[in-house]
């Protein structure tokens, strides 16, 4: 049987190249990348099948949990395609439930910062063709996003590239850089330093090569999950390479551990107005910040049924929850969709077994550079798909 090129979904790089057998659920020719064969391993030791009898009994189940519910709320749609996003918002919005991208507050001060202050931003093909510095801020891709340094930085047949790393430790990605600058303190007061001197004749290191550089790009990544300093750094950042526009060409982007969740902040946006932690009411979509956040609503105990999508996901959502949290879920109905087997959880009172966004499910994912990649999907599977559920709710 002929092979075909496949995209791997592992992150949020989307990187092509892939071979494999149309009726396979494994490449049959690996990227040197350890995310992406961790995420490959992970998904074909926990491919199950499901009968059209059973998924619709479990559909009908589910209906009759949210018919019931007072406040649902729907999370981790930052793991599923588009397709499946988009119906999901329409669940939430015929039974008036919340609806969040995932369950980590930290790093969504970006898409304030974007709102508040613009971004200035470009392709990765771009960056890869055009850039001659490259700055890496709290994000280690050599661990996150493996072949981003092979694919966009360090490529023989790109230009060369000047790498600054700038974290509170050093990391692999740190051990291959051209320069490495520690900021284990005050994170802040340095960005806000680096700004200040950027029109300044007597600049720092640091900033006269930003100023020097023809095209300059910046990576953000998130140093810990302590949101409200995040906020504040991206806030800088944004506006730091806004002037540095003044000067040269300069451009940002990030490097999300999430896999489409910049897919699910455009879904959310186009049909809310809104882009994430949202909930929705008998007058339309509500969003107040973080307060409809996953994380808020659940440290609450504000909602009384929980729909975790977790296909496709790097590891269970219990795996970030501490005891109290799982025992309080246990008190309310949990519903899982998860191409992980049933025993990987200890909440859930009902576990769709789903195919994999990306690879056995067929949608569009959006790329970490806010390019839209469409995904096919192997076939010869069994496995229902996240769009086939959320559909037969309506």
């Amino acid at each position: 049987m002929s092979s075909q090129r496949r995209v791997c979904p592992g992150c949020s790089c989307l990187c092509d190249g892939l071979t494999a057998s149309p009726d396979s659920l494994i490449p049959l020719e690996a990227n040197n990348c350890s995310r992406g064969s961790q995420w490959f391993a992970s998904r074909t030791a926990n491919a199950s099948s499901l009968s059209q009898a059973q998924f619709d009994s479990q559909v009908a189940e589910i209906r009759e949990l949210l018919t019931r519910s007072n406040l649902a709320l729907i999370t981790g749609i930052g793991n599923l395609s588009t397709q499946a996003q988009q119906a999901a918002v329409k669940v939430a919005d015929r039974f008036c439930s919340g609806i969040d991208t995932g369950w980590c507050n930290a790093g969504r001060g970006s898409m304030a910062a974007f709102q508040r202050f613009g971004k200035v931003t470009a392709t990765f093909g771009e960056i890869a063709n055009r850039s001659d510095l490259i700055v890496l801020w709290f994000c280690d891709p050599m661990v996150t996003h493996p072949r981003f340094i092979e694919r966009f930085v360090r490529s023989p047949s790109k230009p060369r590239k000047r790498l600054i790393v700038i974290d509170e430790q050093e990391t692999e990605t740190a051990s291959m850089a051209d320069q490495f600058l520690r900021v284990d303190t005050d994170a802040i007061r340095f960005v806000q330093q680096l700004r200040s001197e950027i029109d300044d004749d007597s600049k720092s290191e640091l900033a006269a090569q930003l100023v020097a550089a023809e095209y300059g790009s910046v990576m953000i990544g998130k140093p810990n999950d302590t949101a409200a300093d995040f906020d504040v750094l991206t806030d800088q950042w944004f506006q730091l390479v806004r002037s540095l526009n003044n000067h040269t060409r300069f451009v940002m982007g990030s490097l999300r551990p999430d896999r489409n969740g910049i897919g699910a902040n455009n879904v959310l946006t186009s049909l809310c107005g809104f882009p994430d932690a949202v909930r929705f009411t008998d007058d339309g979509p509500m969003h107040n910040g973080l307060e409809y956040s996953t994380t808020s609503v659940v440290r609450r105990r504000e909602c009384d049924l929980l729909i975790a999508c977790d296909s496709g996901a790097n590891e269970p959502f219990e795996s970030h929850l501490d005891a109290k949290t799982i025992a309080w879920l246990k008190s309310i109905p949990v519903i899982v969709l998860s191409d992980f087997p049933a025993n990987r959880y200890q909440t859930a009172n009902v576990h769709v077994a789903t195919g994999t966004p990306g690879w056995t499910e067929a949608g569009d994912f959006v790329r970490a550079d806010d390019v839209p990649i469409p995904m096919s999907a192997t076939s010869g599977n069994e496995l229902r798909g996240s769009v086939e559920l959320f559909e037969g709710l309506l």
